[in-house]
């Protein structure tokens, strides 16, 4: 359901990483300073825009398995 919504509604790419390509949150924000972003982390989903994450509690450890760029 949230790749159909992120894809059809918000007009968001979906990008799909390889086991070995997967990288943390943290990570990701720092390597993707300018941006939106929604990432997918084994059931849970976190914003990114502009290098800074945004969560109810500190994900930055948390490896992604894909991601959606807009």
């Amino acid at each position: 359901v949230v790749e159909k919504v992120m894809t059809d509604r918000f007009d968001y790419k979906q990008i799909k990483l390889k086991k070995d390509e997967r990288i943390t949150i943290n990570e990701f924000a720092i390597a993707n300073p300018c941006g939106k972003y929604v990432v997918h982390t084994r059931g849970h989903l976190v914003t990114i825009e502009d290098g800074l994450y945004y969560d109810s509690w500190d994900s930055g450890k948390k490896k992604i398995d894909y991601y959606f760029e807009k």
